[in-house]
């Protein structure tokens, strides 16, 4: 009998003749080249492929040969097709895949190691992390060849914050953020700011933000990402808001040590020298206040003064008058000339004049109803004024 080689470059092929007949008997046998196993019997086995000859000899000295031609499958050959390393570090989309086996028995079968990748099985498999995958090939005989692929990945793609300014006054847009030039990953990053689109989006420094959170993404030549989060932040918001009390004095409701305050007549009629937290209007009208703190400023809404307390105009004042009531003139001594207005209940205007002072000045004031009326002197600060009454 004959059993061939089964695997290329194998040594498991065996022989064997039948028991010698005829001779002087006392057979011996002998198997060349080498020292087969079982050498010396009419069996032996641990054949590679080749001629081997198994000589049988006599008592008498006489021999007679067998040969064997113990054969081989070509060689089993597994080699690479294609290999697709990992885009992004950590991810696991790699790709490898062998040509179809030749040689050996035929009826091949693919195993992937490590794992079960998708595809295996077959010459070709997808889903790999990085590392080294093995993809052996059986045949018929149960021979083997196996290809090896090293699946590599890029570096970690990685972003870092440079540096932050906050948003200076409530409400406002000067925030800034910054990141460091990113590094791993493919290279070819791209930058993209959210929300919105701030001044210098598409670079790693941007400007022009409002107070919430700002994301950095970075992109790479693989269409790797990774993110920053910036938590802009802004001051509280200065209280713009005003109060009326009984006597007819405005209040500007922000109270923060170091605010500073300047009054107005709506629309923009600065009135100098209203600098404190309350303010007393001496005529009907809009008013407002403007509040700076920290290098930041708001306005109030306009607020409408529909009334006028008559205590408000009852203050110590710069001038004497006399008589009150008068039935249509009024004697007014100044120690401060200057210019002077009479105005009624509602803050109207009904007369203007100009004192000199440190005299008796004569004001005709027939015209004028019966009523309650307020002298007022424009030039003091604050404004002093005094009632006059009417009565004819």
């Amino acid at each position: 009998s004959q059993t061939n080689v089964a695997c290329n470059g194998g040594a498991n092929g065996a022989a064997a003749v039948n028991t010698a007949t005829g001779g002087a008997g006392g057979y011996t046998y002998n198997w060349t080249p080498g020292n087969p196993t079982g050498d010396g019997t009419p069996s032996v086995t641990g054949l590679t492929a080749g001629t081997w000859t198994c000589t049988v000899t006599d008592a008498n000295g006489c021999t007679t040969s067998q040969n064997f031609t113990i054969t081989q499958p070509s060689a089993l050959s597994l080699t690479p097709s294609s290999q697709t390393n990992v885009a992004c570090n950590g991810g696991a989309n790699g790709a490898a895949a062998v040509n179809t086996a030749t040689g050996g028995a035929g009826g091949y079968t693919y195993n992937w190691t490590p794992g079960n990748p998708i595809g295996d099985g077959t010459p070709s498999v997808t889903g790999l992390s990085a590392g080294t995958w093995t993809c052996t090939v059986t045949d018929a005989n149960g021979c083997t060849a196996s290809q090896n692929f090293t699946i590599t990945q890029p570096t970690a793609l990685a972003l870092t914050p440079a540096s932050q300014t906050d948003v200076s006054c409530n409400g406002g847009t000067n925030g800034a953020a910054s990141v460091n030039v990113a590094t791993g990953g493919a290279g070819g990053y791209t930058y993209n700011w959210t929300p919105g689109n701030p001044t210098g989006d598409g670079t790693p420094s941007v400007t022009g933000l409002s107070a919430g959170t700002w994301t950095c993404t970075v992109t790479d030549a693989n269409a790797c990402t990774t993110s920053v989060n910036f938590t802009i932040t802004q001051p509280t918001a200065i209280d713009n808001t005003i109060s009326e009390n009984t006597t007819g004095i405005l209040t500007a409701n922000a109270t923060d040590a170091g605010m500073t305050y300047q009054w107005y007549e709506c629309p923009n009629t600065l009135l100098t020298g209203e600098t404190n937290q309350d303010f007393t209007p001496s005529s009907l009208g809009d008013y407002k206040v403007s509040i700076t703190f920290n290098g930041c400023n708001v306005e109030s809404a306009c607020y409408t003064v529909t009334t006028l307390d008559t205590k408000v105009f009852e203050n110590k004042t710069e001038f004497t008058m006399y008589p009150n009531p008068t039935n249509g003139l009024v004697v007014i001594k100044t120690n401060t000339s200057g210019e002077f207005v009479i105005v009624n209940q509602l803050g109207q205007t009904m007369k203007t004049f100009t004192l000199n002072s440190n005299i008796e000045n004569n004001i005709n004031v027939e015209n004028l109803a019966d009523g309650i009326y307020f002298i007022k002197s424009l030039s003091s600060n604050p404004i002093k004024a005094q009632r006059l009454i009417i009565k004819k």
